[in-house]
């Protein structure tokens, strides 16, 4: 069978034979057993070729040759039934396929060379070259997609499926487009997929015209109002919007009188008075906190940032000569032992400070309350251990609870309790002591950060399903729904009344949970959000209309300005009082900004960031962020990790060196050993630095 000119709206015929020989048939150069094609797989029992036979031979798209039968007559390859590729051309232009030309020759004939047509005269193959189906960008189901849209028509509401670009930053509009196809055609089936969690998340959504203000002096649009549709709903609401019906969000989670879940409740007030009687007239989600130069430390010794809870550190990290000096276990004793990793049997050594096998897999995520870390792993289950004596002192994993996916993201409660999210799309509330959970659900994708407030029992979980929702710790039950996003939001900060959040686009979203409002959108960057941090009072210095900084110690424990950073490299400081971008600065040319931290000690603040380029920039807020210190060469590897002590930053690579920087004096102090495998977590209690990463292991150094 022979394949017809490709012209316009015609059908090519697409021989295909099926390899029957049990042991397979290894790829010729040319039509001789003796030419084998030495860097090609040989074509296994099963497998389908497409290509044109003569003489005893199949050549192939890209130019090679299998033979039909053995040399003593044995079949090798049979033939298949054809596949009918669609080639351009509209609708009127369908005809049925007509009689193959005369002269082409039949498979398995011996008589004459290659017809004439698509695969005669193929040139000799070259190495690398792609296949001419590949080339031409068409496979079967793109061609099965386009004849039949071109029949029938595409449905409504079903957009052309985007060609695969091949990058991980647009594999959500992908998901997206399927989510809305199937949505799609279950409708057309007569299916109700309104009270569908998983479907209404990649709903599409309506686009109306909203107030955009540009910004002149940097080009930054920032849309507000109700432009963009986002709202902040009730658990299981659809659609509800803010307009003039939004009453306080501090509220709502106070308020029982409405049930959770229920399809079309208001944002209104009911339930306020009897909400503010009850909580003695107190917002839960605007509580300003004593702020000292930004970072406080209520009761129970844990250090917050603008009312949010700080994982990383305890209050007394950093403090003192030791910590620029080194620690006092740089250099021990060869350890060895002997553990399980990544389902294998290892040895393990260590020369410097002391080690405990946490988990076989990675260590994902890590929270520090005191002398306690929690770390999230791989193998779905945390280990809470003892900092001062190494000692693991619980799993947080069972047969009944626990989460079923890799942990993502943990974060400690000012009460002791520990809530951890993962891929599973779950969050699990852990008490103080012993290993029993509470399950949150709500998310419907993996969950990429968790946060905690300092003073309240509240917490805010954004996850891959594009929403935010906030989650009462007392009652342990979703308080609120976030909505906006058009993709995957990747982290967030929370500062009181203010929480901003950014996802997969580039794009940061700003709400008021003190009037359950939303703000605007913060657009300027390209690629991914990677990192955002809340900027304390303190740090408003030139950047600030007034400019003059708050002298530590002034109160205020909501921020008014936000930092992100982003995949171009690039970081934005924004003021939200005036709606603007008050910096902007290629921080981290050629690679994106992995991190930034601010140091919370009695000084002047300053901000540090690391990124992908293997740099540490140092910037001033009181000079408009601009670079004090910059250190560059600082690892062969990638910089995974980051923690801003008052003074000093810990940074951690991808080979296992941790390397401590004096961000006042402009100096590098010391590299640990911390192992031989990425540093992904860091982490520090009064008198000890914890590292843990890729290998599984906690390293601590004390001082």
């Amino acid at each position: 069978m022979a394949a017809l000119p490709q012209g316009p709206g015609r059908w090519v015929f697409m021989p295909r034979f099926e390899v029957v020989w049990p042991k397979g048939i290894g790829y010729r150069t040319e039509p001789r057993l003796e030419a084998k094609a030495e860097d090609r797989v040989p074509a296994k029992e099963g497998d389908v070729v497409i290509g044109e036979a003569f003489d005893g031979w199949v050549c192939t798209e890209e130019g090679l040759y299998l033979p039909l039968e053995s040399p003593d007559g044995r079949p090798l390859l049979k033939k298949t039934g054809s596949f009918i590729l669609w080639q351009g051309g509209g609708a009127e232009e369908e005809q049925q396929p007509s009689e193959p030309p005369t002269g082409y020759g039949r498979p398995g004939s011996r008589g004459g060379r290659p017809p004439a047509g698509p695969f005669s005269a193929l040139p000799p193959r070259q190495p690398g070259r792609p296949p001419a189906a590949a080339a031409a960008g068409i496979d079967e189901m793109a061609a099965l997609h386009q004849k039949y849209d071109k029949k029938y028509g595409r449905p409504r509401g079903v957009a052309a499926a985007a060609p695969s670009s091949g990058s991980a930053a647009t594999s959500h509009v992908r998901h997206e487009a399927y989510m809305n196809e199937f949505r799609t055609g279950l409708e057309e089936m007569g299916m109700d997929t309104r009270d569908d969690p998983y479907l209404n998340a990649y709903a599409p959504k309506p686009e109306s015209a909203g107030v955009r203000r540009a910004n002149s002096s940097s080009g930054v649009a920032i849309a507000s109002g109700r432009g963009d549709r986002p709202s902040v709903d009730r658990p299981g609401s659809r659609g509800s919007s803010l307009g003039t019906r939004g009453g306080s969000l501090a509220d709502r989670l106070e308020a029982n009188s409405s049930r959770p879940g229920s399809r079309g409740s208001s944002l209104g007030t009911r339930g306020a008075a009897a909400s503010r009687a009850s909580s003695g007239g107190r917002r839960p989600l605007a509580v300003a906190g004593n702020d000292v130069a930004g970072g406080s430390a209520p009761s129970g010794g844990h250090l917050a940032l603008c009312g949010a809870m700080v994982v990383t550190r305890s209050a007394a990290s950093g403090a003192g000569n030791k910590w620029r000096e080194g620690p006092a276990n740089a250099i021990v004793a060869v350890q060895e032992w002997t553990s399980v990793k990544h389902g294998k049997e290892v040895h393990n050594s260590c020369c410097s400070g002391r080690v405990v096998d946490v988990s076989d897999r990675n260590v994902m995520c890590m929270s520090v309350l005191g002398e306690k870390a929690v770390l999230g792993s791989a193998d779905h289950g945390l280990k809470e251990m003892n900092i001062r004596a190494g000692q693991v002192l619980r799993t947080l994993y069972t047969k009944r609870c626990g989460h079923t996916e890799w942990v993502t993201t943990v974060s400690h409660c000012p009460d002791g309790r520990v809530i951890s999210g993962g891929m599973d799309s779950k969050l699990c509330v852990w008490n103080a002591s012993g290993a029993v959970c509470v399950d949150l659900t709500g998310h419907m994708g993996s969950v990429s950060r968790v946060r905690t407030h300092a003073s309240r029992n509240f917490a805010i979980s954004s996850s891959y399903d594009r929403t935010l929702r906030c989650w009462d710790l007392r009652s342990k039950k979703e308080a609120a729904c976030c909505t906006g996003h058009d993709a995957p939001i990747l982290d967030f900060i929370w500062a009181d009344d203010v929480v901003a959040s950014g996802d997969r686009n580039g794009n940061v979203r700003v709400w008021d949970a003190f009037a359950a409002k939303y703000v605007g959108k913060l657009s300027g960057h390209k690629g991914h959000i990677t990192t955002m941090l809340a900027l304390p009072e303190s740090c408003a210095g030139a950047g600030s209309p007034t400019g003059a900084a708050p002298a530590p110690g002034a109160g205020g424990g909501s921020t008014k300005m936000i930092a992100t950073g982003a995949q171009d490299g690039h970081i934005r400081i924004w003021d939200l009082r005036q709606k603007l971008n008050a910096f902007n600065m290629s921080a981290h040319p050629g690679g994106a900004v992995n991190d930034i931290g601010v140091t919370l000690g009695s000084s002047p603040p300053v901000v540090v960031s690391i990124g992908a380029d293997g740099r540490l920039l140092v910037l001033d807020p009181r000079a408009s962020f601009q670079p004090l210190y910059e250190f560059a060469g600082i690892t062969e590897d990638f910089l995974y990790s980051l923690l801003v002590l008052d003074d000093i930053a810990y940074t951690g690579d991808g080979r296992g060196k941790v390397t401590c920087f004096d961000v006042r004096a402009g100096q590098q102090r010391y590299v640990l050993d911390a192992g031989e495998n990425a540093i992904r977590c860091l982490g520090a209690s009064e008198n000890s630095l914890i590292c843990a990463g890729d290998d599984g292991n906690a390293i601590m150094f004390d001082f």
